[in-house]
């Protein structure tokens, strides 16, 4: 394995939160980032060899759709992004982390607190898929492995939310300069609180 240089492996970095975590902690690390232009995760789930060689203090599995047919969203959204992870579990040193959302929540769905519309069921399966791997890879890792509710923020179908993308990823930024064991197996919001699934 390569340098000691800080480095964090971030997919889906060009667009939204993805983007935002790369601007934010590119100040800090040495962000390798991988888009879905770069790596279909459609159809592709195995790490490229320049970025297999590389050991990271943290994967942020973020790369999302939500526009396509199930079986590609599922496997855009979850199952090829949790092979990806799987494909460098042993080049991560502090943690691996699943970017979900409200969707993926029981609770939140249950009660009617977030759009339960029948159209987004594939998208809400697909994070919640994420939210299992968590508690399932945190069982089988040296490292904690959790995931983060980003919450309902802007982005560019719903420009005006108040909570920005950017707001989240600073969020995030301060929750890996502390200690993530309490999280391992967890589903966290980017407040840092431990949060039902």
């Amino acid at each position: 394995m390569l340098n000691k240089v800080k480095n964090i492996l971030i997919t889906g970095h060009t667009t939204g939160l993805g983007k935002e975590l790369n601007t934010i902690l590119s100040k800090s690390y040495n962000v390798i980032g991988v888009s879905t232009k770069e790596l279909d995760f459609n159809k592709k789930y195995k790490a490229p060899s320049h970025i297999k060689n590389i050991n990271y203090d943290y994967i942020i599995i973020n790369a999302r759709s939500n526009n396509h047919r199930w079986s590609e969203l599922i496997n855009i959204n979850c199952t090829n992004q949790i092979r990806f992870a799987l494909n460098l579990k042993n080049n991560i040193n502090k943690a691996l982390i699943f970017i979900s959302s409200r969707l993926s929540r029981i609770s939140e769905v249950s009660t009617g607190k977030c759009d339960g519309r029948i159209d987004r069921l594939d998208y809400a399966i697909s994070k919640a898929g994420l939210n299992i791997a968590s508690v399932y890879l945190s069982r089988h890792c040296e490292y904690p492995v959790f995931a983060i509710d980003p919450g309902s923020f802007a982005n560019r179908k719903k420009p005006n939310k108040p909570l920005k993308a950017i707001e989240i990823a600073n969020s995030i930024k301060k929750l890996l300069s502390n200690s993530l064991d309490k999280y391992n197996g967890k589903l966290v919001k980017y407040t840092g609180e431990i949060v039902e699934w």
